[in-house]
């Protein structure tokens, strides 16, 4: 492990793989002042035994090979996903309880992993995401996809084996997986707008600082004239 020095501006990276998106999505967490709250989440996520479940998500997380700020930023500027693009959070990070216990099968625990974190839900625990907004195409492009009706489709037509209750439970999934994208997309552009109004404000504060400067020079400016 490097040191504290040098972790200054590393970053661990958490990977989930999302079994009905077929994409792997890699957040990358601001390691100096998170690492307990790391390396508590680290302890609970080596507890299962990861395998892809149903629509459900694996998760890792890597805190022996940390990444710089720079390598993390490039990162997210990266349009290769469909769903979500890899993200990047640079602040504070709450100390995350996924509830899971021995008594519980493996594919139970999963689920408590994937309702806690599960589709980007680690910016619920993770402060400051640094957002890259990426050209998702015009309009026309998305009423195409919309209306193709191939996005988030299951093909059950043809298995006639299916039971009523199997064909119920891959609807509930698929409108699940749907509310989720959406909430993320939603996510995202809040703290889009967030970033915006933090900038807005950053610069508001330097041109009150500026003006008061120029207000202290005058004021100095009077004094020098009336003692000459």
């Amino acid at each position: 492990m490097a040191s504290s020095s040098r972790n200054a501006n590393m970053y661990a990276v958490m990977q989930e793989t999302n079994g009905k998106e077929y994409e792997s999505w890699l957040y990358f967490i601001k390691y100096t002042g998170n690492e307990e709250a790391l390396k508590h989440l680290q302890s609970q996520i080596e507890t299962v035994d990861w395998y892809i479940l149903d629509d459900l998500s694996t998760f890792d997380l890597d805190l022996d090979n940390l990444v710089s700020e720079q390598t993390a930023s490039e990162m997210i500027t990266l349009n290769l996903n469909h769903v979500s693009n890899h993200r990047k959070f640079d602040g504070k990070m709450q100390m995350i309880d996924l509830g899971l216990k021995e008594t519980y099968s493996n594919d139970k625990n999963i689920v408590r992993v994937f309702k806690k974190l599960g589709i980007g839900h680690i910016d619920d625990y993770v402060e400051d995401e640094d957002v890259f907004v990426h050209d998702m195409g015009s309009d026309e492009e998305d009423d195409d996809e919309e209306s193709s009706g191939t996005e988030y489709e299951y093909d059950i037509s043809d298995d006639s084996s299916s039971s009523d209750e199997e064909d119920e439970e891959i609807k509930s999934k698929k409108s699940t997986m749907e509310r989720l994208k959406e909430e993320l997309k939603k996510r995202k552009e809040q703290k889009e707008k967030e970033r915006i109004e933090r900038e807005r404000e950053i610069e508001r504060q330097k041109e009150a600082d500026r003006k008061r400067e120029k207000e202290r020079k005058e004021k100095e400016k009077a004094k020098e004239k009336k003692r000459r």
